[in-house]
């Protein structure tokens, strides 16, 4: 069986453990190229992280303080409903059937 040299790592090992791009065999073997991809996404994935933990903390605005309570939003609807009876009989109609 036929065997290339590595450039990264020095060895002799057979075709079949060297990746082939388009009609050319990759010089480095897929042991050697699998760490160099693993040693570039190890940082890159740590850069990538950073930039989404920053990304929210950039585009956001503040928020209000504390969303309104269950019955802050009773309030606010039964205030609404009242406005819209009172609408409603304005013009007519008989709001105190149910």
């Amino acid at each position: 069986m036929t065997t290339r040299k590595c450039n990264t790592c020095d060895q002799d090992k057979p075709l079949d453990q060297f990746r082939t791009i388009k009609v050319y065999l990759n010089h480095k073997c897929r042991e050697c190229e699998r760490d160099a991809n693993r040693q570039y996404m190890r940082g890159y994935r740590k850069q990538r992280a950073a930039e989404k933990r920053a990304q929210p903390l950039a585009t956001t605005t503040a928020n209000p303080v504390g969303r309104p309570s269950i019955q802050q939003e009773i309030d606010a609807l039964k205030a609404q409903m009242q406005s819209l009876l009172a609408f409603a009989s304005l013009h007519g109609y008989n709001t105190t059937e149910t």
